[in-house]
């Protein structure tokens, strides 16, 4: 189900991304206990968002997702991933400059952004312009999620795949007030 990009070699990834095209972008729905976390990275390229990796992380204390996440960053040269910051779990990692406060974008959930995130989604979804893998439990995570931006808690999780997947193809509004689909 998962479909990997594979750097040719060392020499590649050192060399700051030169090998990749277009904007490597990723999305973090934090979990742990009530419910997983959910990971994605998507390649954005000519105005098409295409996911090449996603994880749910089950159980993962937040010590154990921030060194996985990454080491999939610095692989992949990651330019920026976008993660849910509204309970503040990953402000002892920022403070202790374990991540890149450069690369790692902190998004604060209150309704504005996440009606932006739905409708820019959304915007995707029916322009086309998004690639999903086809995992089941992923789809079934994006689905879950209601026209009133709800999902019920299950065992499969709690909307997840659905913010990771907003956060990181997320186009902030321009300043004519609507959501572009190229940076």
């Amino acid at each position: 189900d998962e479909i990997l990009l594979v750097v040719n070699s060392e020499e590649d990834k050192r060399a700051g991304g030169e090998w990749k095209q277009g904007e490597f972008i990723a999305g973090l729905d934090i979990g742990k206990k009530a419910h997983p976390s959910h990971f994605t990275i998507f390649q954005r390229r000519n105005g098409i968002n295409t996911q090449f990796y996603q994880i749910f992380m089950d159980g993962w204390d937040y010590t154990k997702q921030v060194n996985f996440i990454k080491d999939l960053i610095d692989y992949y040269v990651v330019d920026e991933i976008r993660y849910d910051a509204t309970r503040g779990e990953f402000e002892p990692f920022l403070e202790q400059n374990i991540i890149n406060k450069r690369v790692w974008r902190p998004i604060i959930f209150g309704s504005k952004i996440k009606h932006q995130l739905a409708s820019n989604f959304s915007r995707f979804v029916s322009n086309k312009t998004i690639k999903l893998i086809n995992n089941q439990r992923m789809i079934d995570s994006i689905l879950s999620v209601n026209n009133d931006l709800q999902a019920p808690e299950t065992e499969i999780g709690h909307g997840d795949a659905f913010w990771s997947i907003a956060m990181a193809v997320y186009l902030p509004p321009t300043g004519g007030g609507y959501i572009s689909t190229s940076r």
